[in-house]
């Protein structure tokens, strides 16, 4: 198990969504935020049961309650609470970074009508 960074991660992270995106056959105007999301969930899993240990994930985000804010219950293990852990970060890097890009092209569209 490598040492958990939350910058590789995000890294890592975006890196492996470019790559998920250049190898699939997504039509140009074929809405992919399920299959987005949905690759997101599998990597997510996938770094909490291969890749990174749970204990050092939720130790460095200072997450150790067991307690899962975003859905009001309490994890069943550290896995569970590694994996809503790992949530928490993608939601306020990638999902705030998409969010504001799709923001500034509407912006850019308003501008030039």
């Amino acid at each position: 198990m490598k040492r958990f960074n939350k910058y590789h991660f995000i890294s890592d992270l975006k890196e492996a969504m470019g790559e998920f995106l250049e190898d699939s056959d997504f039509e140009d105007d074929e809405n992919i935020d399920d299959d987005m999301q949905q690759f997101i969930h599998e990597y997510i899993d996938n770094e909490v049961i291969y890749y990174h240990d749970c204990w050092q994930i939720c130790m460095q985000e200072g997450n150790t309650d067991f307690n899962i804010e975003q859905i009001g219950e309490t994890a069943k293990n550290i896995t569970e609470l590694a994996y809503w852990t790992l949530t928490t970060i993608v939601d306020e890097n990638i999902n705030c970074y998409l969010e504001a890009k799709e923001l500034k092209e509407e912006l850019e569209k308003t501008e030039t009508l």
